[in-house]
């Protein structure tokens, strides 16, 4: 089984050779201009506050409210017992 964190990630490479490059690229990236396009193109929220929601407000962090990574070893009984949950509503709703 493959297992991924998806694509709004970014993996540095240890020892490599031009570390600057690195440091600009991401500075650019996540530049207020760069970020707000990115989120136009790929439909989704960027992280900063200056950049206007593009997503639908389903998919808008709710302020204040607590997420768990579900791909988070430390998460797993949390999700085991929220898919517990979901069964037993979809149980009762039969």
């Amino acid at each position: 089984n493959d297992v991924t964190i998806g694509g709004s990630t970014f993996y540095v490479v240890k020892n490599r050779p031009h570390p600057n490059a690195t440091r600009l690229f991401l500075n650019w990236f996540l530049t207020r201009e760069v970020q707000d396009g990115f989120a136009k193109a790929t439909d989704q929220n960027s992280r900063r506050t200056d950049v206007p929601s593009v997503a639908d407000a389903d998919a808008t962090p709710i302020p204040g409210a607590k997420y768990l990574s579900p791909q988070r070893e430390e998460h797993v009984e949390a999700l085991q017992d929220a898919v517990r949950f979901v069964t037993e509503v979809r149980k009762e709703m039969r």
